[in-house]
């Protein structure tokens, strides 16, 4: 292989590239996860906006994530300028983010991630073989994606959430509605998925030396001010601002983020080793009865992660529509006056990791200053580590970009809001 070789690389948010670097014997010396798309410069975009546009804005950065950036915005500058949310408001909204981690991790475990678990080159293989599956998958993606139209306003890019609150509350006989599908329907299918997915036998299970980062809270990771990494806590201000060490190559649009020289992981598998003794007792108890409440080996497991989660999530949804009276508050709209510059920041858990907001708010309620530290960004030099140690050495071959591809589909990155294609390159040194 003297010239580089355009191998596409499917079943990943967005477009990027994967160099692997050879030796004159053709053997695996480097690896290194390119995020090609062009700056889309939303950290420039709201400065100088009011801070009440900015959570809808940033939710126009990602299609599957926008609930976590609009929900991230809002409750950083809430957070910064002292204003307070009602407990009900917080939990509505929280279940807007619920709905959107249970779409992401089904279309992700059953779309994407479940053909590499089963040997099938594609979903439509895995159709193929079995239907009733399937169907389940398709059906729980669009239940998802009723609770997120019903409760956000869309099916992503959700516009009830706002700064202060929402903009508007379903009735009670909405709730009662969706909850009668979600017990009658969605719950089945999910025991189907989950069935399918927590029984396979084809997960690797060496284990992978990881530094696991997620925000730290009470409950199950969900939103905090606070980061926990292994045993460290910390504020997400000193952590992202002072702690992580923040890299750039040459002539590439993704950052790189490590602790101390090292790469660290963000997303399911972190939640779930961090705190699984949080998530709720029906949810631990499906886990007990396949084997799988205990710690994960590797992101290849991360599919038990994101079923876990996904079970979780419907638990909590369900319990808030069966006792959800109906709510007229208020949102708190009207522009806020400080007498000095404000830091407004807070971590949201976007399904694929810790999602870092900090805007910088002026006195007359103007962004100056804004930074934005995306999952993906953050697990970059994970996905070359752990991609590395599985070929280094090796003679290049297709294996080899087999091996390549099936890791970065196992960190689920979301690249930009679109699926298209990540070739792959080979370069001699």
């Amino acid at each position: 292989m003297d010239q580089a070789k355009i191998e596409p690389l499917i079943r990943v948010e967005g477009e990027g590239e994967i160099t692997v670097i050879v030796n004159g014997e053709n053997r695996v010396r480097g690896v290194e996860y390119y995020i090609t798309e062009a700056p889309r410069f939303f950290e420039y975009i709201v400065r100088n906006k009011h801070y009440t546009t900015v959570p809808d804005l940033v939710s126009r950065i990602c299609g599957l994530c926008g609930s976590s950036y609009i929900l991230g915005a809002a409750k950083a500058i809430e957070t910064g300028l002292g204003l307070s949310v009602p407990p009900e408001v917080e939990q509505y909204r929280a279940v807007v983010h619920l709905a959107e981690r249970i779409k992401s991790h089904v279309i992700h475990v059953g779309l994407l991630n479940l053909p590499d678990l089963i040997g099938a080159r594609t979903f439509m293989d895995l159709a193929k073989r079995n239907p009733e599956l399937f169907k389940a998958i398709i059906e729980l993606v669009k239940l998802s994606e009723l609770l997120m139209k019903s409760i956000g306003g869309r099916i992503h890019n959700v516009v009830s959430i706002q700064v202060g609150g929402v903009t508007k509350f379903i009735s009670r006989e909405e709730a009662l509605k969706l909850n009668k599908i979600m017990r009658k329907t969605l719950t089945p299918l999910l025991a189907k998925f989950a069935d399918f997915v927590l029984s396979l036998e084809t997960y690797p299970g060496e284990k992978q030396d990881l530094i696991l980062c997620s925000v730290y809270e009470d409950e199950y990771p969900h939103m905090s001010t606070m980061i926990e990494c292994n045993d460290m806590r910390i504020n997400a201000y000193e952590f992202y601002e002072k702690t992580v060490e923040v890299l750039q190559r040459e002539n590439k649009t993704a950052l790189l983020y490590k602790i101390s020289g090292k790469p660290y992981v963000v997303g399911p598998i972190a939640r779930f080793n961090k705190h699984m003794d949080k998530l709720k007792p029906e949810t631990i108890d499906l886990l007990k009865q396949y084997g799988w409440y205990r710690k994960l080996d590797n992101v290849f497991q991360g599919a038990i992660a994101r079923v876990a989660e996904t079970h979780d999530a419907v638990i909590k949804i369900t319990d808030f529509l069966e006792g959800y009276e109906a709510m007229s508050y208020i949102s708190k709209t009207e522009p806020i006056k400080k007498s000095e510059t404000s830091t407004c920041v807070y971590a949201i858990e976007a399904p694929r990791g810790i999602l870092y907001h900090r805007y910088t708010v002026d006195e007359q309620g103007l962004v100056i200053d804004a930074n934005l530290v995306t999952p993906t960004a953050q697990n970059i030099a994970a996905m070359e580590e752990i991609g590395l140690s599985r070929v280094l050495n090796s003679v290049l071959g297709e294996d080899i970009i087999e091996t390549l591809r099936r890791v970065a589909v196992a960190f689920d990155p979301c690249i930009s809001c679109s699926v298209h294609s990540m070739p792959v390159k080979i370069v001699k040194n």
